[in-house]
């Protein structure tokens, strides 16, 4: 089993089936407002709300999740969905793990669940082009989360800057899904450089130093460059 196989670009598979959403709980860091109705059946309504008129949080969208959970009865299905595509594109996060451990089992098996499911392994294993190409097939649904495109390219874009000093424009249209000027707008914007038909990505120690941050710190890096390269070959 590869790296990108068994493990999240960026953040480490964690057993949650202790979960819980409590201000204690270091996955997550709740506002004394979601602190002190989580186990409110009436304030499932007021979350449903907020996700669909807003950008929820990641704690608001996993409380409406726990809220589902004590309450079966009061499960939107629309809802859901917009908060598991919100949970996806969220990479670096482990949002989408983390929701899918507060959802029953029986939810696994319907739609739309085993098609996020399908894309989510995706991004985890560094699988950018197919991803975008899949994505092609699931415009409607993505499109829940406003500027999806935006962040699963940042992600992309942080992957192959911390795992090559330099990539072809070719590759690197691939995994971002840009081509001719909207690639090159995207790569002056970025400060790489352009060396015939490579890009380098100017590896400084400060440029490493904050995509790092952005990627999980307990990345192997050295790993994730291994895989990144057998998926190019």
């Amino acid at each position: 089993k590869n790296f990108c196989e068994s493990r999240k670009v960026g953040i480490q598979r964690t057993n949650l089936s202790r979960i819980t959403i409590h201000g204690s709980n270091p996955l997550l860091t709740m506002s004394s407002e979601l602190e002190s109705n989580r186990f409110n059946p009436e304030y499932t309504s007021t979350l449903e709300s907020k996700i669909t008129s807003t950008e929820s949080s990641t704690d608001e969208n996993l409380a409406l999740l726990k809220l589902y959970q004590f309450y079966p009865d009061r499960l939107n299905k629309q809802v859901l969905t917009k908060v598991l595509v919100r949970s996806l594109v969220n990479v670096p996060q482990n949002d989408f793990q983390l929701a899918l451990y507060l959802l029953p089992e029986k939810l696994h098996s319907e739609a739309p669940l085993p098609r996020l499911i399908e894309l989510a392994d995706l991004l985890e294993g560094c699988k950018f082009p197919s991803f975008w190409e899949e994505s092609k097939k699931e415009s409607e649904l993505l499109n829940q989360s406003g500027n999806w495109e935006k962040r699963v390219r940042e992600y992309a874009a942080s992957a192959m800057s911390v795992t090559f000093k330099s990539v072809s424009l070719e590759q690197l249209g691939s995994f971002l899904n840009l081509q001719g000027e909207e690639l090159n707008s995207y790569v002056k914007e970025k400060g790489w450089l352009v060396e015939g038909n490579n890009v380098s990505f100017g590896r400084d120690e400060a440029n490493q130093s904050q995509t790092k941050k952005k990627m999980a710190q307990n990345v192997k890096f050295d790993d994730l460059s291994r895989i990144l390269k057998t998926l190019n070959k």
